[in-house]
């Protein structure tokens, strides 16, 4: 039985909260269904979208036993000390030469690489050590794409996340000079990165799992105002729906959303477009939303094989819609905590401080507290 003061922890509308959203889902559910059945009778979508239909298949997996196909991922740990910011970073690009049993495995720089340690003194706020956490993963991660394809540039690049930085890490109202410095050489790294896919041919392409986005919903809005003196969908059918719940009930396993443009981050000073739908090459995963960076060196049929790889890396490996190759430098980059728990032993031995004495949190033995 719990105890007064682990009940009050409970919210007392709980039973409200939940009733709520599973009205709010059965409402969605039907909604769902309304769309799905609407789609065959759809007029063009608009001039904002590159495909003129909603839904479409993707294109059958037709990747060459000499293809090139890289991802890339990044991990990152940080430690809060007395006084210290410490943080941890790699990188890596995995490479998959072929498809099938006779796939040929590349790691970027090496299997196991060597992470990169930045020590400053304590950020002022939370925000800037956030922000600044956000862009060092980043440069490790566009440092590596970038040397991948200066040494041996692949077809297509799968990047965890967004294709670009987001908005929310290139804006930088802090005066920290540190904090700039590194904005800055994102900044700079990413561009080369562009430029130089853009003399490869490589197609960069963003996949983001989990998206939290309203694009799709908006933009399918826009048309629906141009269609409901049809008789064919009301504007606001979609309003409420996120992209994933919406692209959830009208995608079937192989299939996607028509594409539709968008711009980079204004901070970038980027003159390329961005295309972004949302795929499902398998049934038993949510849709995954795709970014294409659009490059003068993106034909179609570049677009379509970084389908095609998407597609047929899907149906191997763990049950989600994350390409192996993608899965594997998500898996290999990852950095065990007795990592950074080795730098704070040395930090402490060099100081001459306790390791306990460094860290802002205490574990400590409470047995010897007694409350009435």
């Amino acid at each position: 039985m719990a105890s007064k003061r682990e009940t009050v922890m409970i919210d007392s509308d709980i039973e409200d909260i939940i009733r709520r959203a599973q009205q709010r889902l059965q409402q969605r559910i039907k909604l769902l269904k309304r769309w799905k059945s609407s789609l065959r009778s759809l007029p063009d979508l608009g001039d904002h979208w590159v495909d003129k239909q909603l839904v479409l298949k993707l294109p059958l997996p037709r990747v060459s036993a000499h293809s090139h196909i890289a991802a890339v991922d990044g991990g990152l740990l940080v430690e809060e000390l007395r006084g210290l910011d410490v943080f941890m970073a790699r990188a890596i690009a995995v490479t998959f030469t072929g498809v099938g049993k006779r796939v040929k495995v590349d790691y970027f720089p090496n299997f196991d690489p060597e992470p990169r340690i930045v020590i400053r003194e304590s950020f002022e706020s939370r925000s800037d050590l956030s922000q600044f956490s956000a862009l060092f993963r980043l440069s490790m991660e566009y440092s590596v794409s970038l040397h991948r394809l200066q040494k041996d540039a692949p077809e297509v690049l799968f990047i965890d996340g967004s294709v670009t930085p987001l908005l929310s890490d290139l804006t930088v109202v802090s005066e920290d000079k540190e904090l700039k410095a590194m904005l800055s050489s994102v900044k700079d790294i990413y561009r080369k990165l562009v430029r130089t896919a853009e003399k490869t041919g490589t197609v960069l392409m963003g996949i983001v799992k989990d998206s939290r986005s309203r694009d799709l919903t908006r933009n399918l809005q826009r048309s629906a105002k141009q269609w409901s003196k049809g008789g064919y969908l009301s504007p606001g059918l979609a309003e409420d729906l996120l992209d994933t719940e919406l692209s959830n009930g009208i995608l079937d396993e192989g299939t996607r959303t028509a594409w539709f443009k968008t711009n980079p981050p204004s901070p970038l000073q980027l003159d390329n477009q961005i295309h972004v739908c949302y795929a499902r090459p398998i049934a038993s995963d949510d849709p995954v939303r795709l970014e294409v960076l659009v490059t003068q060196g993106n034909l179609d049929t570049a677009v379509d094989k970084a389908l095609q790889a998407l597609y047929i890396l899907c149906q191997h490996g763990l049950p989600i819609a994350l390409p192996t190759n993608l899965q594997e430098a998500d898996r290999q980059v990852k950095l065990k905590r007795e990592m950074m728990d080795t730098v704070v032993e040395q930090l402490s031995l060099h100081f001459g401080i306790p390791v306990e004495r460094m860290r802002k949190r205490r574990t400590f033995d409470s047995s010897f507290l007694h409350f009435t």
